[in-house]
Protein backbone atom coordinates (compact mmCIF):
# COMPACT_ATOMS: atom_id res chain seq x y z
CA UNK A 1 0.00 0.00 0.00
CA UNK A 2 1.31 3.39 -1.02
CA UNK A 3 2.64 5.17 2.27
CA UNK A 4 1.14 8.83 1.37
CA UNK A 5 -2.59 7.15 1.51
CA UNK A 6 -2.08 5.55 4.96
CA UNK A 7 -0.48 8.83 5.99
CA UNK A 8 -3.73 10.76 4.75
CA UNK A 9 -6.14 7.75 6.20
CA UNK A 10 -4.36 7.72 9.56
CA UNK A 11 -4.16 11.70 9.84
CA UNK A 12 -8.08 12.32 8.80
CA UNK A 13 -9.16 8.75 10.84
CA UNK A 14 -6.78 8.40 12.98
CA UNK A 15 -6.46 4.93 14.49
CA UNK A 16 -9.91 2.47 13.89
CA UNK A 17 -11.09 0.72 16.86
CA UNK A 18 -11.99 -2.98 16.65
CA UNK A 19 -14.94 -2.33 14.88
CA UNK A 20 -13.47 -0.56 11.95
CA UNK A 21 -14.72 3.16 13.57
CA UNK A 22 -12.85 6.33 13.46
CA UNK A 23 -11.16 7.51 16.85
CA UNK A 24 -13.64 9.37 18.65
CA UNK A 25 -11.06 12.62 18.67
CA UNK A 26 -10.90 12.71 15.20
CA UNK A 27 -14.52 14.51 15.09
CA UNK A 28 -12.68 17.61 16.81
CA UNK A 29 -10.32 17.83 13.55
CA UNK A 30 -13.47 17.29 11.27
CA UNK A 31 -15.80 19.95 12.92
CA UNK A 32 -13.93 21.98 14.75
CA UNK A 33 -10.49 22.06 13.18
CA UNK A 34 -8.85 25.69 13.36
CA UNK A 35 -5.82 27.57 12.29
CA UNK A 36 -3.37 24.93 13.48
CA UNK A 37 -5.62 22.26 11.72
CA UNK A 38 -5.04 24.00 8.46
CA UNK A 39 -1.50 24.82 8.91
CA UNK A 40 -0.95 21.01 9.65
CA UNK A 41 -2.80 19.81 6.65
CA UNK A 42 -1.05 22.87 4.70
CA UNK A 43 2.34 21.89 5.94
CA UNK A 44 1.79 18.10 5.88
CA UNK A 45 -0.24 17.76 2.47
CA UNK A 46 -0.05 20.48 0.69
CA UNK A 47 2.13 19.05 -2.37
CA UNK A 48 -0.23 16.38 -2.36
CA UNK A 49 -3.04 18.23 -2.89
CA UNK A 50 -1.77 20.10 -5.75
CA UNK A 51 -0.19 16.82 -7.53
CA UNK A 52 -3.95 15.71 -7.19
CA UNK A 53 -5.40 18.42 -8.38
CA UNK A 54 -3.03 17.80 -11.39
CA UNK A 55 -4.44 14.42 -12.17
CA UNK A 56 -1.24 12.98 -11.13
CA UNK A 57 -2.49 10.87 -8.54
CA UNK A 58 -5.72 9.64 -10.61
CA UNK A 59 -4.22 6.04 -10.56
CA UNK A 60 -4.86 6.22 -6.06
CA UNK A 61 -9.11 5.58 -7.97
CA UNK A 62 -8.24 2.28 -9.05
CA UNK A 63 -8.32 0.85 -5.25
CA UNK A 64 -10.82 1.49 -2.68
CA UNK A 65 -8.22 2.67 0.36
CA UNK A 66 -6.84 5.41 -2.53
CA UNK A 67 -10.24 6.55 -3.47
CA UNK A 68 -11.04 7.47 -0.10
CA UNK A 69 -7.41 9.20 0.37
CA UNK A 70 -7.92 10.92 -3.47
CA UNK A 71 -11.56 12.23 -1.61
CA UNK A 72 -10.20 13.54 1.48
CA UNK A 73 -7.56 15.40 -0.35
CA UNK A 74 -9.74 17.16 -2.80
CA UNK A 75 -12.69 17.77 -0.78
CA UNK A 76 -11.70 17.89 2.63
CA UNK A 77 -8.28 19.25 2.51
CA UNK A 78 -8.98 21.63 -0.13
CA UNK A 79 -11.50 23.27 2.76
CA UNK A 80 -8.05 23.59 5.08
CA UNK A 81 -5.57 24.35 2.77
CA UNK A 82 -7.70 27.53 1.09
CA UNK A 83 -9.69 28.39 4.16
CA UNK A 84 -9.64 32.14 4.41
Amino acid sequence: MNNTIEAILTFWFGELDEHGYAAEERNKLWFQGGAATDAAIRTQFGAVHKQAQQGELDHWAGQPRGRLALIIVLDQFSRNIFRG
